[in-house]
């Protein structure tokens, strides 16, 4: 029984390890204003790079943290310290499965702090989350 629970327990260190390094270090996660969803936002490879477009993964989960398919994902933000939107129009273009999208068109053209709206849809339950981040060079 001792073995067993020794397995156990390496295996799921094991996994909240091989999980935590494949999240790059800027991940953003919350919960929206509501309490309906749980999100995590991330690059899809690296560190995002100012002035280049890149993608971006949003893990979406219910309040029970379940994955969710099948959402309606709308994606935006900006700069609210120089009082502008973001220089693109991000989209989600593909589901990835397991609670997965991918956001493409990201762009951050400066440094600074950089506000992100995710809307979410999903049946007749709809809810938004903020995220705020720093950009350095």
């Amino acid at each position: 029984m001792k073995n067993l629970i020794a397995s156990l327990l390496v295996m799921a260190l094991a996994s909240i390890t091989i999980y935590a390094a494949g999240v790059p270090k800027l991940a953003l996660d919350g919960q929206s204003e509501n309490g309906l969803f749980n999100l995590l936002l991330y690059p899809q490879q690296g560190e995002p790079v100012i002035g280049e477009y890149h993608h971006w993964i949003i893990e979406l989960k219910d309040k029970h943290d379940k994955p969710i398919d099948n959402a309606v994902i709308g994606i935006g933000g900006g700069m609210a310290a120089h009082g502008h939107g973001l220089p693109s129009q991000p989209v989600v273009t593909d589901y990835l499965g397991e609670g997965k999208y991918l956001v493409e068109g990201l762009l951050f053209n400066m440094a600074g702090d950089w506000t992100l709206l995710v809307a979410v849809k999903k049946g007749q339950f709809s809810d938004r989350a903020e995220f705020e981040m720093k950009l350095e060079f």
